[in-house]
């Protein structure tokens, strides 16, 4: 797995105050992409349908000091059979 986290815990508060709702975040791009925001200062919402990939990702983001919540789209896992 990637470390998106690693680095400095907070690069500026550009994003403070905002949300972010990042879909596919429990890996790749998406997921980096969570943490950075979550660096810059914002709230993110860490979605996708592989529940375990998007618990690591949420605490990777509490570890470094960040907010974040995990949203596992349970309905779009049933709507794809899953």
């Amino acid at each position: 797995m990637i470390h998106p986290t690693k680095g400095p815990n907070v690069v500026t508060d550009r994003l403070k105050d905002m949300v972010a709702i990042i879909t596919g975040a429990g890996s790749g791009i998406a997921a980096a992409t969570a943490c950075a925001m979550s660096r810059e200062g914002a709230s993110v919402v860490v979605a996708d349908i592989n529940e375990a990939n998007v618990v690591a990702i949420v605490e990777e983001i509490w570890s470094a000091g960040g907010s974040a919540v995990p949203d596992f789209n349970y309905a779009i896992k049933e709507m794809l059979g899953g």
